[in-house]
Order: structure tokens, then C-alpha cells, then sequence
């Protein structure tokens, strides 16, 4: 009887087990989507029909090909100064401990590996790092890194030491110093790393799997191969880690990624610290999180002093950015939020009672706003300020005023879709303004005028449409204000049940504004320009305003809840902004909203959306 053929593997399933025979990385059924996605990516850039020719293909370029897999299936998502407890525990007493076993051994060199080093980020956070604090404990001493990674691509590009500019925001400005250059012309938006760190960092491919090759590398002080070994099986991680221990000095440490532990795998190994292992009975823990640098004399490392938590005030006027500083500034992390502030007002009592250790501080703010704060009340005894804002840092010559007038650095505002990202970096800048009190006192060479001045043109087909209700005349009329200064954008405003209210409102809005020209929508030949702010009806205007519009030039500005008439009106626009006012509210966020803002930052958003767009 013939036994039917053994079915062929997919392309999937082949390509997968080529990168994991190679690279150790496991993908199995949980990454298909991933892999899949990638793969027909590839088969576009080559121009390959099908399956069959993309195998013909690998097979006429095995070499070259396998190399760009490896690539496009390894992981690469990083950034500088990624897991701030690392950093911390080096500064308060590791990096003394690494630096004593050094000159124990008559070394004035400090030998670092990045041994999974994707694309040069953590090697240059260590450099950085190492450039900042490595003479607080001595003249005469030195550093050099080895930066590794399988994937080729990622170790050329580490090499060559260029960012996007938007990639370095969350350095904070204290080791961000000088050791950047940026681009002129057609290359504005990038930035270089300068020689004097560059000169300090090596690169190669290595491929962790290969021991023999490990063999040749070190001995080290400080190794770094964080959040690789959640791709590997428990196996490759006692192989690859015990490894990695037999390329350290005897003080050194092994760091690996917070989500990962080296415990139960039968490592000669103790914990030294939050994912940190050294040899074992070789070092004793560090106390790692501690709101002042160490003094000359530090305590003993197996006597430690208990590590007081760095207090926080954060002046915010949403409620869900409070919460959201609330989950990232636990006790855990070393921080506690003593209290919070609606505004500059109300933060000026807050201070002068709690007397926290650093203030994070919004700009667009009812009553006063963060930057009338500062210019009123900042002096050198002041606590250290942090900006947590909505506004672009790069973009706004507000960010940079604010750091002229005392702020010590500046945090994005973060939403739940990016909180371990920016959770790190407000943490790290915290930490790093209450230690060194540092103030930014000029702005960055790399930081660029305000893309947004009065009157700056927005596109020929932008829209800006207005959703409010008629109890919100006050703060409408202030949005109103703000988004005719800045931007010369159509403006439409669209209310809910006004009835005969409506010329009402327009009158109500006219006496709170200066200078603007509100009507109430025509009842035909309806045209919005960016002159008059036309008031009309949401039932009886609302298909009139849609009607020939783009709606990726479009900014809907929502003020007060998401009714059934607001969703159908943002879900007619496929594309586009939707800005939903921050209320205390529970439950789910429409699909089609683009940011929970307060009021205050609704017109700042807005215009900086329309005006690229």
C-alpha cells in the first residue's frame, strides 16, 4: 500500500525553524501572525508573486537572505535608558563596588558588555551613564563597551551612532550633555552621537548560542543581556547565562532584564540587586533605590542605610494623567506621590505643606498655567521641577521656555499605550533631578523654534469641528480664542438640544471673546473659512458640515461625553483627530478617539494637527 507523502511544511513553519536553529529565539505558534506579516513584507520589498519563488529565492541567497531574516524576525524594540532600576542600582553603590574590584586588581579601565545590544541604545545609555558618574570616583579612570547582537543590520546601524531626535527625548538632560550633534538640511531630524563616546564603544555580531565565540570576549565588570532570555527555553538560558557568569571578574555583575530571573536554573549565582546577579558569596546587595547621590564615604554595602522614597507632587488638571503618575510613581519603583494640584495656584500651597522632593508639572493649565508658575515662583530653593505636558518637546518653544524658567528636564505626557516606555523615562528623570538638582538653563542646540506660530497656515482642506454643549461657554469661548490666535483653520462649532437657544450662544460667546467674528450657520450656502467661527445645530447641521470635507485634514474637538449622536457623527470620519475632553469617567473609549486631553490643551493639539496635516 503507498504511504501518502509527508505534507510539506508552510513558509511560515520553514522560515521559523531556520531563524530558531539559528539565533535560538522561539518562534512557534503564538508569533505565526507576527512572522507571516513579515514574511509577505519581505516578498513585496523583492517583488516575489508567491510562496515558491520567495523559496527559490532563499535558496539561490542563502547566506544573504538568512541574514536578512534573522533581522526581520529578531526583536527590536528598545530605548535609551530602558529599565531605570538598572542605572540606579549602578549609582547608588554598584558602580562603587564594580570600581573598587577594578583597582583591586591595579585596572584603571571599567570593561562593559551589552551582550544583546539591538541597535546601540544601551550601549550608549552606558556610555552616557559611565561618562557622568565614573569620575566621581577618581581621577585617572576609564570605560570601554562591547556592544553585540545576531542580526547584522542592528550592529551596523549601532555603529554608525544615528537617531531619529525624537528617540533621544527620553535621555534625561543631564547625560544628554554635549555628546549629541544634529543634522543640518535634508537630515534636520536626525542626530549623531559625538566621537568622545563613540570612540569608547565597539560592535560585532555574535550569536549567544556559540560558546566558542563567547570564549573570546571579556573578562568583564559589567555585563548586560536584558530581555533576551524570554525568547529562549530554560535550557538555552542556563547554557547562554552560565556562560556569561565565566566572562565576568570575580566583583562583577550580570544584568538581565526586570521580567526575567536566573533563579531554579542551578547557577552558581546570587541576587546583588532587581535582576542583578553576581558570582556566588563574591558581593553582598546594594541598596537600590536611595533619593540622594552617595557621599565620599559610602556605607558599607552589606550594611546598608534604608533607602527613603523620593516624594512627589503632581500638578496636573486631568484626572487621568494624575492616575496614570499614580501607577507609574508606586513605592515599588522607589517614589511616592504625597499629593496632587488641579493647577499653579493650587500648587503653590500644596508645596509650602508637603514639601515633596520634585514636582511634575503641567503647562496648559486653568488658573495658572505651568509656565506662569515657574516664571512666578521657581528660585534655587525650590524643589526640582519635571514638565509632564502634552506639548511636543521639540516642537514648542513653550518646552524650551519652561526649561529657561527652572524646570530641570521634560516628559511627553504618557497614556496607557505607552507607559512602560514613558513610565521609565519619568521615573529616571524624577530620580535624576533630586539627585543632581540639575537645571536646564539654555535650551538644546537641537532643539528647533516652535513649529507652531500665530497665524501659521494650516492645509487648504482642514477643519476644525467643535462638539460642546451650552453650559461650557466659558471654557468654548477660551478653546475659541486660542484656536483662531494660532491657527487659521475653519472652525465649526456643533451643539446638542439647543432648540431656539442657539442664537443665544453665539451672542453668549461673542461677549466672552475679543475680536472674533461667531455667526450662526447660514441656513444655506454654507461655507466655513478661516475667518468667521460658525455656530450651528448638531441634528440639523451636522450632515451640512460633513459634507465635502477631508477627513484626514479634520480635528473634532469634543467637549463633555461621547452621546450617540458625537459617535455617530466621528465614526462618519474614518481618519482624522478625535480629542475627547479628560472627565472623571469609567468604562471604554471609543475606538475612533485620538486622545482623552483636558479643555486647556485642546487648542494646542489641535493646531498642531491641522497645520501638518
Amino acid at each position: 500500500m503507498n504511504r501518502p507523502a509527508p505534507k510539506r511544511a508552510s513558509l511560515v513553519e520553514e522560515v521559523s525553524a531556520l531563524v530558531t536553529r539559528i539565533t535560538g529565539i522561539q518562534l512557534g505558534p503564538r508569533q505565526r501572525v507576527m512572522v507571516e506579516n513579515r514574511l509577505r513584507r519581505r516578498m513585496s520589498e523583492l517583488k516575489l508573486l508567491d510562496e515558491a519563488a520567495y523559496l527559490r529565492y532563499l535558496a539561490a541567497h542563502p547566506t544573504e537572505e538568512t541574514e536578512a531574516l534573522v533581522g526581520l524576525l529578531t526583536t527590536h524594540h528598545t530605548f535609551f535608558f530602558r529599565e531605570m532600576q538598572h542605572f540606579r542600582f549602578l549609582e547608588t553603590g554598584g558602580l562603587k563596588m564594580l570600581v573598587d574590584g577594578m583597582r583591586a586588581r591595579g585596572q584603571t579601565t571599567l570593561r562593559v558588555w551589552s551582550a544583546a545590544c539591538s541597535r546601540g541604545q544601551e550601549v550608549y545609555s552606558l556610555a552616557m551613564f559611565l561618562a557622568e558618574h565614573l569620575s566621581s570616583y577618581g581621577a585617572g579612570l576609564n570605560f570601554e563597551i562591547l556592544g553585540t547582537d545576531v542580526d547584522p543590520e542592528s550592529v551596523a546601524i549601532a555603529k554608525n551612532g544615528v537617531y531619529h531626535r525624537r528617540e533621544i527625548k527620553s535621555i534625561p538632560l543631564a547625560y544628554l550633555a554635549d555628546h549629541w550633534a544634529r543634522g543640518t538640511g535634508d537630515i534636520a531630524d536626525f542626530v549623531k552621537v559625538k566621537r568622545s563616546l563613540r570612540d569608547r564603544c565597539q560592535f560585532k555580531v555574535l550569536n549567544l548560542l556559540h560558546a566558542d565565540a563567547m570564549e573570546r570576549e571579556g573578562p568583564f565588570d559589567l555585563i548586560f543581556c536584558r530581555n533576551v532570555f524570554i525568547y529562549f527555553t530554560s535550557e538555552q538560558i542556563a547554557k547562554i547565562a552560565g556562560k556569561l557568569m565565566t566572562r565576568l571578574h570575580e566583583t562583577g555583575f550580570l544584568v538581565i532584564g526586570v521580567s526575567e530571573t536566573l533563579t531554579g536554573l542551578g547557577l552558581p549565582v546570587r541576587s546583588a540587586g532587581t535582576s542583578v546577579y553576581a558570582r556566588e558569596g563574591q558581593v553582598k546587595s546594594v541598596p537600590a533605590l536611595p533619593s540622594k547621590p552617595p557621599v565620599s564615604e559610602p556605607a558599607k554595602p552589606s550594611q546598608p542605610a534604608p533607602a527613603p522614597l523620593i516624594r512627589v507632587l503632581c500638578v496636573d488638571d486631568s484626572p487621568s494623567v494624575l492616575r496614570i503618575l499614580k501607577q507609574v510613581l508606586q513605592e515599588k519603583e522607589g517614589f511616592k506621590v504625597v499629593g496632587t494640584a488641579e493647577n499653579g495656584l493650587d500648587a503653590v500651597s500644596k508645596i509650602s505643606i508637603l514639601k515633596p522632593d520634585v514636582v511634575t508639572l503641567d503647562i496648559h493649565m486653568p488658573e495658572m498655567s505651568g509656565l506662569e508658575y515657574l516664571k512666578k515662583h521657581w528660585s534655587p530653593a525650590h524643589p526640582p521641577v519635571v514638565m509632564v505636558s502634552s506639548v511636543v518637546r521639540e516642537d514648542a518653544a513653550l518646552a524650551v521656555e519652561c526649561l529657561n524658567s527652572g524646570a530641570a528636564d521634560y516628559v511627553e505626557k504618557p497614556a496607557l499605550n505607552n507607559l512602560q516606555e514613558r513610565g521609565d523615562e519619568i521615573r529616571m528623570k524624577l530620580a535624576c533631578a533630586v539627585r543632581r538638582k540639575f537645571r536646564a538653563s539654555t535650551p538644546l542646540q537641537f532643539e528647533k523654534t516652535a513649529s507652531i506660530q500665530p497665524s501659521q497656515k494650516a492645509h487648504p482642506q482642514a477643519l476644525c469641528l467643535v462638539l460642546a454643549g451650552f453650559g461650557e461657554q466659558k471654557t468654548l469661548a477660551r478653546t475659541l480664542s486660542d484656536l483662531r490666535q494660532n491657527c487659521q483653520a475653519p472652525i465649526v462649532v456643533l451643539t446638542e438640544g439647543l432648540g431656539g437657544a442657539l442664537p443665544a450662544l453665539v451672542q453668549q460667546l461673542r461677549t466672552l471673546t475679543t475680536g472674533l467674528e461667531i455667526e450662526a450657520v447660514p441656513p444655506s450656502a454654507f461655507v466655513a473659512d478661516g475667518k468667521r467661527i460658525l455656530v450651528g445645530d448638531l441634528a440639523s447641521h451636522g450632515a451640512q458640515v460633513v459634507k465635502g470635507r477631508a477627513p484626514d485634514h479634520t480635528s473634532i474637538l469634543i467637549f463633555g461625553d461621547l452621546t450617540p449622536a458625537r459617535i455617530k457623527l466621528i465614526e462618519s470620519w474614518p481618519a482624522g483627530q478625535v480629542l475627547l475632553e479628560d472627565l472623571t469617567r469609567e468604562g471604554a473609549i471609543h475606538h475612533s478617539v485620538s486622545d482623552v486631553s483636558p479643555a486647556t490643551s485642546f487648542a494646542y493639539l489641535s493646531t498642531l494637527f491641522l497645520c501638518r496635516s
